[in-house]
């Protein structure tokens, strides 16, 4: 393989990170601050429309940011009782991880063939990766 070839490569890399950022950003606008009040403001409708029963004069029992996956956690108890609630973030972290793979492969690629000297450039994108994931973890 050629230094272009590894150049390629780490390119490629990058665009996993890019996808990877994706997670932490989408976990902080959706808590928006405050877990409780995005469960109370940011209700999906297909989500309403699938329950069993109205969340419309439920008490809300539980909201938290949740880390895998990264989003929010919501759990209302209806007035009969039953207990209803949603989960975000599924899509995001599963493209993440996807994109983490993908960062991982390609370091490797463009490793196998770089010079020493070069190699803690080529490893910045698996080291942010990593940062993402420690980010979303916290």
């Amino acid at each position: 393989m050629t230094t272009r070839g590894s150049a390629v490569f780490f390119v490629m890399a990058w665009f996993g990170v890019l996808a990877g950022f994706t997670m932490p950003v989408f976990q902080k606008f959706s808590v928006a601050g405050n877990a409780g009040y995005a469960c109370l403001t940011h209700l999906p409708q297909d989500f309403l429309a699938s329950s069993t029963s109205t969340v419309d004069g439920a008490r809300l029992l539980a909201a938290h940011e949740t880390a895998l996956p990264a989003g929010r956690y919501c759990e209302w108890a209806t007035a009969t009782g039953e207990v209803v609630s949603y989960q975000t973030g599924w899509a995001t972290t599963a493209i993440a991880g996807v994109a983490t793979a993908g960062v991982v492969v390609m370091t490797i690629m463009a490793l196998r063939n770089d010079r020493p000297s070069s190699t803690p450039l080529t490893l910045t994108p698996v080291v942010l990766t990593a940062l993402c994931w420690v980010c979303v973890c916290l």
